[in-house]
This record gives structure tokens, C-alpha cells and sequence, in this order.
């Protein structure tokens, strides 16, 4: 520990791969944070400090120290949206709304601050249940200040999935980039999914897609608008959340559960989720029938359709049209056939592997983790089953010769 070391001891790192740390003051036992971030505006983390508003943990201290900025910030026991989803699997619509809805409540303090602080990195990772089921907003390392006088972000930060548009340099951040950031956050809650990859059934479908249009002026004009708005969305968006439901009683026992291990003081206990659905693209019957399209059509959208047919007919041409070989030399009529038809299926293949068809990654460890472990994940996996279609066909085939 360089800042302070002999006030605070080091315990563990809460982020892999991050400087993140759980830390312990030595004098009076409790628990902090202490981060350390490169990219930063040290008047935004003083502006934060001072504000001290519930539901934003409390920043104890700074210190700028070897082109870094040392953060010690009070810790907060809990599990973030993003661990449950890891763990329980997607939210039930009424658990998403509310806690939705208190994020637009934490948001909107933020918001109504002079000049607006943006937080632009909403995500399920950076919201957080508290032992006794209180909403948190965490990580402050891209907020930015409102520049009425500016008209483009000039650093560009966040979460690439769930940035809005305006972050890549397309305009200025304002307080509807945390919207785009809700809405996609919204999607995941309720699908394990990013909303170019499925999203849930209407009316919910709806309020998510005017959150992530483009152009900030077609979302809601702030989180007070879209908190208005969740709070009328009267019917569920997943279709068997009746009361004593399967899938919602299995969800809210779980999630008593986390509550439970939490206040024993136990930040890793989590009970296992051996009843969760395997397959959650039926708790969404209303979309139900556009999860079995192939992959390039789920989204519906012309462009993509016509890309994906090309696609797969350049695969189709591919396979009838390469002269296969064996030992050397053209091989016979069946043997150009299974071949053709072989590298076909390896194609098509890796096609829905990629594009996560029926959430067919869903099933294999570390694929839905992000970063570099979750695109290693999917690459190793990927090449492996790949690799595996193909020796079975070989089998096959030696089978039948």
C-alpha cells in the first residue's frame, strides 16, 4: 500500500486484473476500498467527495501519486447486479424495474448537479444490492462534467457494449448517455443478452428501445422521464412471472439467500443455482419464435437479413464448388459431397457460435464473463467444439469407407 500504508491493510483484490483493493484500517477495523485510476479529473472526485449522496459509496480520501490518482472509499457489502446474473441468472421484470428505478433515482442526483456530472458507464457490474437489498451506484472513473460550451467528448471512456454513441467522439455526453447505458443494462437484467442479440417481449421491449436509439434527442429526456415511465409499465415482460411462478419464486429465494450470507459477513457464500433454466429463451415467450432464427435474422433488421443471406450462400457456394482432395488427388463424387457438406456444418458452425445462437455460449464456463477472459473463453471454446464437428465427421466417414 502506498498511500498510508501503515493506516490501512491490504486483504484482497476485488477486481481481477484491476488495482482494487479490499483494505482494512488498522485503527478502527473497517473495511474500505482503495483504488488507484490513470485516467481521471481530480475536480470531479473532489466535487464527489464533498457531495457525500446516499447510495454513492463515500470517498474518504484522494491522493494524486505517481501520475495516478489513489482512491480510499467506503466499502460496501453486497453483490452487483452482474454477480447475480453470473450466479441466479436473468432478473424477474418486477425485480428489474425496481431496481431500475433506483438507479434513476441515484442518476438524477447526479444529474441535478451544477454543472451535471455524467456518469457514462452504467452496466451491471457497477450496480450493486446491499446486504439488506439497498441500490448502489459504483465506479466513478468516467464521470464527466456538462461543458454547455463543448460539442464532443474529448476522452473516451465506458463500457464499449453499453456506450452510447456520443462517447466515440459523435457529440457531447449528457445526462441521455446514462440512459443509452439503462436501457442496455435494462436488457440484460431481463435476457443475459445484449439488445443487438435478443431482447425481451413488449411493453418493456419498448421503453428499451427508445433508450438506445442513436441520436440522444429520440431517447427520454432524462432518468426522472424514464422513472415515470417504469413506473406505469404495469404488464410483465416475461410471461410466466404469475405469483408462485417457478422462475420467480426460485429467483427471490436465491436472492434471500445472498441476503442471508451477506449479513453472517460472508462476501463469497452464494447458494448454487442448480435450478435455473437451462434454456432462458422461454421465459420470453412474446419473441419466443425470433430466437430460432438463424443467426443475421433474430434482429429483423433489412440490412442485417440480406447480409446474413449472402453470408450463408457464400458458405453453400463455397462448399459445392472447392475440389476436395484425398491423398493427394480429386476425390470421388461422395467424397467431394461429404466434404462440401462437412465444411458447410463447420461453417454455419462457427457462425451461430460467434453469434450466440439460442445463447448456446450461455452453457460454457467463462463465456459470459467480459473483457479479455470472456473473449478468450469464447475463442478457446469455439476452436475446440469447431475442431470437434470436424473429427466426427472424419469418424464418420471412416466409418463409412
Amino acid at each position: 500500500m502506498s498511500l498510508e500504508p501503515d493506516k490501512y491493510e491490504s486483504l484482497s483484490r476485488l477486481k481481477e486484473g484491476k488495482d482494487v483493493w479490499l483494505v482494512r484500517n488498522r485503527q478502527d477495523g473497517h473495511l474500505y476500498v482503495r483504488k488507484c485510476v490513470r485516467n481521471y479529473d481530480i475536480e470531479v472526485y473532489r466535487r464527489l467527495m464533498a457531495l457525500d449522496l446516499p447510495g454513492l459509496p463515500h470517498i474518504v480520501s484522494i491522493s494524486e501519486e505517481n501520475d495516478s490518482l489513489v482512491i480510499i472509499e467506503e466499502y460496501i457489502h453486497g453483490m452487483t447486479v452482474d454477480e447475480m446474473l453470473e450466479k441466479a441468472g436473468p432478473f424477474p421484470f418486477e425485480d428489474t424495474r425496481q431496481i431500475m428505478l433506483a438507479v434513476c433515482t441515484l442518476l438524477s442526483q447526479l444529474h441535478s448537479q451544477v454543472p451535471p456530472m455524467i456518469h457514462r458507464d452504467i452496466k451491471p457490474s457497477n450496480i450493486l444490492i446491499g446486504q439488506n437489498k439497498e441500490v448502489w451506484l459504483l465506479d466513478f472513473n468516467a464521470v464527466r462534467e456538462l461543458k454547455p460550451d463543448s460539442n464532443r467528448d474529448t476522452r473516451l471512456m465506458g463500457t464499449p457494449e453499453f456506450a452510447a454513441p456520443e462517447q466515440y467522439g459523435f457529440g457531447q455526453s449528457d445526462v441521455r448517455t446514462d440512459i443509452y447505458g439503462l436501457g442496455v443494462t435494462m436488457n440484460v437484467m431481463l435476457t443475459g443478452e445484449l439488445p443487438s442479440v435478443r431482447k425481451p417481449g413488449r411493453p418493456i421491449r419498448t421503453v428499451i428501445e427508445k433508450c438506445i436509439r442513436l441520436e440522444p434527442e429520440d431517447r427520454f429526456r432524462n432518468v426522472d422521464e424514464l422513472a415515470r415511465v417504469l413506473e406505469n409499465v404495469k404488464e410483465t415482460a416475461v410471461p410466466d412471472e404469475e405469483s408462485g411462478s417457478g422462475r420467480q419464486t426460485a429467483f427471490r429465494k436465491r436472492f434471500d439467500n445472498y441476503t442471508e450470507a451477506f449479513s453472517r459477513n460472508m462476501p463469497e457464500a452464494y447458494v448454487s443455482n442448480e435450478d435455473r433454466k437451462a434454456d432462458t429463451d422461454s421465459d420470453l415467450s412474446p419473441d419466443v419464435t425470433g430466437s430460432f432464427l438463424p443467426v443475421g435474422f433474430r434482429s429483423r433488421n433489412i440490412l442485417h437479413m440480406i447480409t446474413a443471406a449472402l453470408g450463408y450462400l457464400f458458405i453453400a457456394w463455397m462448399s459445392i464448388t472447392v475440389e476436395w482432395t484425398e491423398d493427394g488427388a480429386p476425390g470421388d463424387t461422395f467424397y467431394q459431397s461429404y466434404s462440401g457438406i462437412m465444411w458447410f456444418c463447420t461453417c454455419v458452425f462457427v457462425v451461430f457460435w460467434l453469434g450466440n445462437y439460442r445463447n448456446i455460449r450461455g452453457c460454457f464456463p467463462g463465456c459470459r464473463h467480459g473483457g479479455i477472459i470472456g473473449t478468450l473463453a469464447v475463442l478457446l471454446w469455439g476452436a475446440a467444439l469447431a475442431f470437434l464437428v470436424v473429427v466426427l465427421f472424419a469418424i464418420v466417414l471412416a466409418l463409412i469407407r
